[in-house]
């Protein structure tokens, strides 16, 4: 995780855990970035408030559309939504609170089963990537990258990201800083 959010950027400043569970993802960090967390559990969320507050961050026990609802503008320059976002019953809104409080530039990594992946296709209803009742939605990374956009983020995927024999997509969203960017050559699906 770690990795995706310091791929040529400053290695500092605060950083979001959306459905941090106990604070194991955000604790290994260097002391430079400052964990935040939001979990809906009480108990998980009181565990990991514990770690982050001897860091000079804080975790909130409520649903991400409401705890982020807490955070001025630009407040955080990266988040992790690592196993969260196939939870969430209604993600873009989520992203898109989200976008607000990400800094210009700054990063979401998302970590979501694939749905588009070989294995899902052979195994059929019995992939791994399917957890009745608490996976909500599945994405590919064709409709993971669309609700990015809606969001207002440009989706980008490390060479092992988006696979189609991973069951898993790794995608770091970008902060769009409100300028024309013009690409050049064919965009991934």
């Amino acid at each position: 995780m770690l990795g995706y959010i310091e791929d040529g950027r400053e290695g500092e400043g605060n950083v979001i855990d959306l459905g941090c569970g106990s604070g194991r993802t955000l604790s290994v960090f260097p002391p430079s970035y400052t964990p935040f967390g939001i979990e809906i559990s009480t108990r998980l969320a009181g565990a990991a408030d514990i770690i982050f507050r001897q860091r000079g961050g804080y975790v909130i026990s409520a649903p991400c559309i409401e705890g982020l609802r807490g955070f001025s503008d630009g407040f955080f320059a990266a988040t992790s939504l690592r196993g969260y976002h196939e939870h969430e019953a209604d993600p873009l809104p989520v992203l898109k609170n989200l976008q607000r409080v990400l800094a210009p530039g700054g990063i979401a990594v998302i970590k979501v089963p694939n749905y588009a992946s070989l294995n899902r296709q052979i195994m059929g209803r019995r992939w791994c990537g399917f957890r009745y009742p608490d996976h909500l939605n599945y994405f590919t990374p064709r409709s993971l990258s669309a609700m990015a956009g809606e969001a207002g983020f440009d989706a980008g995927y490390r060479i092992t990201g988006r696979i189609p024999t991973s069951d898993n997509i790794w995608a770091v969203l970008t902060k769009r800083t409100g300028r024309v960017q013009i690409k050049l050559g064919r965009t991934p699906p």
